[in-house]
């Protein structure tokens, strides 16, 4: 997953891995591990921090026909080399990433049988391809 907005002056980016799960019992396991960037408005890299994150969510299927879930993160496990503070957790991840009892709304298309959009309601945030087993 790469994320890349511009704020002022500043532009911030994250480049980082994801591990998605649906759990039993309505509950989804997010993982994330990467690293996030803030540079300056000449490019020059003015902070890094280290994202290695377990993220537990209760979720509901709010709808069947739109693929809509609303997810409510209900246990964050940082890891102790995360070091991604507040202000760039803002920057770069989705609130309930950060944010223990958040919740965010997320659309999760099926494209075919190993393909899933993931979305929010501003803008797609990640293309899954799954494996196939045999």
């Amino acid at each position: 997953m790469i994320v890349e907005p511009t704020y002022d002056n500043e532009r911030a980016r994250l480049t980082s891995s994801l591990y998605f799960s649906f759990l039993d019992n309505n509950k989804i396991l997010i993982s994330l591990s990467g690293t996030g960037y803030l540079y300056d408005k000449t490019g020059k890299i003015i902070e890094r921090k280290t994202l290695l994150r377990n993220i537990y969510f209760d979720y509901v299927h709010e709808s069947k026909s739109t693929d809509t879930y609303s997810l409510t993160s209900t246990q964050i496990n940082i890891d102790s080399v995360d070091n991604m503070d507040w202000k760039m957790s803002s920057l770069l991840l989705m609130n309930s990433f950060f944010l223990n009892g958040h919740t965010d709304t997320l659309v999760l298309k099926k494209y075919d049988e190993n393909t899933m959009l993931i979305e929010s309601n501003q803008s797609p945030i990640m293309m899954c391809v799954f494996k196939s087993e045999l």
